[in-house]
C-alpha cells in the first residue's frame, strides 16, 4: 500500500508528496485547457505513469532474450478532449537502435497486457503501442 498526500499550494498548482520515500512532485492545470503548464499536469503524470508502467514490463523480457534493456526509449503522445474534459487518446512509440526480431516483438506487446496502468484506463482512451 502507498500513502500519498495532495496539497494545493497555488491556482491550479499541486504539490504530491510519496509518504514513504517522502519525495515530491508538483503539477499544474494542463495548458491544453488553460492551464499554465509550467510543470507536469495531472494528466501529463498519467500519460508518464502509462509509459513507466510498459518500461518497467518490458525490462525483464528485452534482458531474457538478450536485448539491452538500457536502449529502449519511449515516447507517449497524449491528446486531450475538451467535451467532456478528459485524455482521448495517448500514443505510445518504443524504439529500440538495433533490429528486433518479429517474434519478439510479438512477445513483447503480449507482456504489455499485464500492464496495471494500462488496464486501469477507461475503454474509452484510445490507446496505441507500435515499435518505430
Amino acid at each position: 500500500m502507498s500513502k500519498i498526500e495532495v496539497s494545493l499550494f497555488e491556482k491550479e498548482q499541486c504539490k504530491i508528496v510519496h509518504q514513504h520515500s517522502n519525495t515530491s512532485i508538483q503539477t499544474d492545470g494542463p495548458f491544453e485547457w488553460g492551464g499554465q503548464g509550467r510543470t507536469f499536469s495531472p494528466t501529463d503524470l498519467l500519460a508518464a505513469s502509462l509509459g513507466s508502467c510498459i518500461l518497467s514490463i518490458l525490462e525483464p523480457v528485452f534482458e531474457r532474450n538478450g536485448y539491452d534493456s538500457n536502449k529502449i526509449k519511449l515516447t507517449v503522445i497524449k491528446e486531450l478532449a475538451k467535451h467532456p474534459h478528459r485524455i482521448k487518446s495517448l500514443a505510445l512509440t518504443l524504439s529500440y537502435p538495433d533490429v528486433l526480431e518479429e517474434s519478439f516483438k510479438q512477445k513483447a506487446f503480449k507482456m504489455l497486457e499485464f500492464c496495471p496502468v494500462k488496464r486501469a484506463l477507461n475503454t474509452e482512451v484510445d490507446v496505441t503501442i507500435k515499435f518505430a
